[in-house]
């Protein structure tokens, strides 16, 4: 399993995001907003500041620590 945080530059904020994997036998599965921390999100009211993603291949369970899988993940940034 792989992660990656994208985080928006001071000032912007954040209004999408997600993420990539190069392996050919990868697949996300999480994509969601992070908050300054890099903490994911379960609150409505906070505000989002990056985004993460987190991917697994065919054979990893994501529930169990595995080798790591390449993953990118992007945020989509607006100013005010």
């Amino acid at each position: 399993m792989g992660s990656d945080i994208a985080f928006c530059q001071p000032g912007e904020r954040v209004v999408g995001g997600g993420g990539f994997t190069p392996d050919l036998n990868g697949y996300l599965w999480n994509s969601s907003p992070v908050d300054a921390a890099g903490e994911l999100i379960f609150d409505e009211g906070t505000q989002p500041r990056g985004w993460a993603a987190s991917a697994v291949t065919d054979e990893e369970d994501p529930a169990v620590e595995d080798p790591p899988t390449d993953v990118l993940a992007y945020v989509i940034c607006a100013t005010p």
